[in-house]
């Protein structure tokens, strides 16, 4: 099983976040993600994907929240 989910953030573009979060150690995916329709339908560029295996330790989960939380800080 993989924990994967799409997100954006207001005021944020999503390029910037994935580039932000890279810098971090945080591998991201940024873009349209094969469904510009569907992108089109809600009125968004783009959003940033984020998955996790049952091999991420809840440290790891810690991080990225903390890392997510700076990107945002510094974009807005």
């Amino acid at each position: 099983m993989i924990a994967l989910f799409f997100f954006g953030v207001e005021g944020a573009h999503h390029e910037d976040l994935a580039l932000i979060m890279d810098k971090m150690g945080i591998a991201l995916r940024a873009g349209q993600m094969c469904a510009e329709p569907l992108m089109d339908r809600f009125g968004v560029t783009g959003m940033v994907r984020a998955s996790f295996s049952p091999f991420n330790t809840l440290e790891e989960a810690r991080y990225f929240i903390s890392s997510l939380d700076r990107a945002i800080s510094m974009l807005k």
